[in-house]
């Protein structure tokens, strides 16, 4: 008797395909949302009502410690908070004088970062100086505009600002510029080229400062150029972890800069301490009393401060009530006692 077996598929017997599997995604490494960051932007007027969802839409997509804006466009009736969220302390310079609104610069700092403005760097220029601190670190920061048709006057003003920073940058751990400055340089080249005129000037000043820029993409492009004109300028470049550009909300793009610094709000502590205002005194006095008698047997006077401390510590810990406060911090270093009263 034959037994046959049943006709099989060749591809029984074959490999199998290769399994198609979708690429993998891997996801962009994560910044550390810890680290101090700052935005500058031309805004082209914040009282634009037309841009002021662009503008709310850039400080949301890219939030920030510190806001450097230019080209503000404000005047003495608009109020800061009209224009820059609550949360940020703002100093400001608006431009005066002219036909019609232009120009003006401000800087908008969280207030934990205890800024405080250097009136005493500022000229005629547009620029608007103040310290920061930020990880134990001071900074001096600077919100500039110089508009492109400015006169030599204008240029000297600015270029006098810079020197009165000169001065002081040895008191500071780091000193950061920031700003629309319409230079003709190609920071492309090593060293940077200079143009036109004053843009030499302003590069010997950068050198004496001894400031490295930080951007290296263009900032405003049209139909017809590409220019790198908004400038990062820093004299402690490895304290600068990234520096990119990113959309803006007029004809230029913003600036992003993240820092090698922690940037968070300072932990209020929780302090034990006695309280002396309920503390019971004739109790105290008898248990000092009764463990001083010990101190005054011992010959070895070293051994002796150490058991007097004991004791009276002992005695504070027995007989005195504690509390707990936290620590006072001074994060809005404008509200002094003057201003309270």
């Amino acid at each position: 008797m034959v037994c046959s077996l049943p006709t099989l598929s060749d591809s029984l017997w074959s490999l199998p395909e290769a399994i198609i599997r979708p690429p993998a995604l891997h996801a962009a490494p994560r910044r550390n949302g810890k680290a101090a960051s700052l935005l500058c932007f031309n805004a082209r007027s914040l009282k634009n009502r037309k841009i002021a969802g662009d503008i709310a839409a850039l400080l949301d997509v890219h939030q920030a410690d510190i806001l450097a804006v230019n080209e503000t466009w404000l005047s003495a009736d608009v109020l800061d908070h009209e224009v820059i969220p609550m949360q940020y302390v703002v100093h400001r310079k608006d431009r005066v004088g002219g036909r019609r609104p232009a120009g003006g610069v401000l800087l908008a700092i969280l207030p934990h970062l205890q800024p405080r403005r250097q009136e005493q760097l500022e000229t005629a220029a547009e620029a608007v100086w103040a310290e920061v601190k930020i990880s134990n670190l001071r900074i001096l920061i600077a919100s500039v505009y110089r508009a492109p048709n400015s006169t030599p006057e204008q240029n000297d003003e600015l270029l006098r600002s810079f020197s009165l920073a000169a001065d002081v940058q040895q008191n500071y751990d780091a000193c950061l510029v920031m700003g629309d400055l319409n230079l003709d340089i190609n920071w492309c080249a090593d060293p940077p080229l200079p143009g036109a005129s004053p843009a030499e000037k302003f590069l010997d000043c950068f050198n004496d400062l001894s400031f490295a820029q930080l951007i290296k993409d263009a900032t405003r492009t049209t139909d017809t150029s590409e220019k790198l004109i908004d400038l990062f300028l820093c004299d402690a470049p490895n304290l600068v972890s990234s520096a990119a550009v990113v959309s803006g909300v007029s004809d230029h793009d913003a600036l992003h800069v993240h820092l090698n610094a922690d940037s968070r709000r300072p932990t209020l502590a929780i302090l034990t301490e006695p309280d002396w205002r309920r503390a019971n005194w004739q109790l105290v006095n008898e248990c000092l009393a009764v463990k001083l008698q010990k101190v005054s047997t011992i010959d070895d006077l070293f051994a002796a401060w150490e058991e007097l401390k004991s004791s009276v510590f002992a005695c504070v810990a027995e007989c005195v009530p504690t509390r707990r406060r936290r620590t006072k911090r001074l994060l809005l270093p404008w509200l002094d006692k003057g201003l309270k009263n």
